[in-house]
């Protein structure tokens, strides 16, 4: 080792803290001793670290809209009301597809749901092509997706809708909420 006075000092390293059959492995004459395995070790561990799981805590405006759209498709499947309803900001409009009229406010919108779930115990959805566009500095975002919804009411007939939806979210406090839906069928093929 150099010596801050230019001096080289040798030091033997403890046969404890020499990997097993270090004394086979050389480099440059020097063995690999624990700092060394630990670089070994901890540099990979870290590069995972930060390319394997942390995306998801870097996650951006999309990506969140994304994972919270994920949870509530699930939530509308199991009629799961208070999960649906979680994302509705108080004053959210919604314009649904079976409705003629739009509804104002979580308490109308979170009616209409109840209803929904009870006269159609079996719903599936399948969504394609979103697209998420975040403005005003990742506070507001808009999605727009087409769906495949499947309705089964209680006596098994089932109802087969094409949707194309857009979605306005706001950030408030820190949350995502649904402020403005608007979803329509698709018109029929020519």
């Amino acid at each position: 080792m150099l010596m801050a006075d230019g001096a080289v000092r040798v030091f033997e390293v403890p046969q404890a803290l020499v990997w097993p059959n270090a004394w086979d492995q050389m480099v440059e004459g020097h063995c690999l001793v624990v700092e060394d395995l630990m670089k070994l070790f901890i540099y990979p561990l870290v590069v995972f670290l930060l390319v394997g799981i942390a995306p998801a805590a870097w996650a951006g405006a999309a990506e969140e809209i994304a994972e919270i759209a994920r949870q509530r498709t699930q939530a509308f499947i199991q009629a799961d009301l208070e999960a649906w309803m979680a994302a509705y900001a108080d004053n959210a409009v919604i314009t649904p597809s079976l409705a003629p009229f739009r509804m104002e406010g979580k308490e109308a919108i979170q009616a209409f749901y109840a209803g929904l779930f009870q006269a159609y115990p079996t719903r599936r959805i399948v969504t394609r092509q979103p697209s998420t566009r975040v403005y005003n500095g990742d506070t507001t975002a808009v999605t727009n997706a087409y769906a495949h919804l499947t309705l089964v009411d209680r006596n098994g007939q089932a109802n087969a809708l094409y949707l194309r939806f857009s979605t306005t979210w706001i950030k408030q406090g820190g949350r995502w909420l649904i402020v403005d839906v608007h979803a329509s069928r698709l018109p029929a093929s020519p």
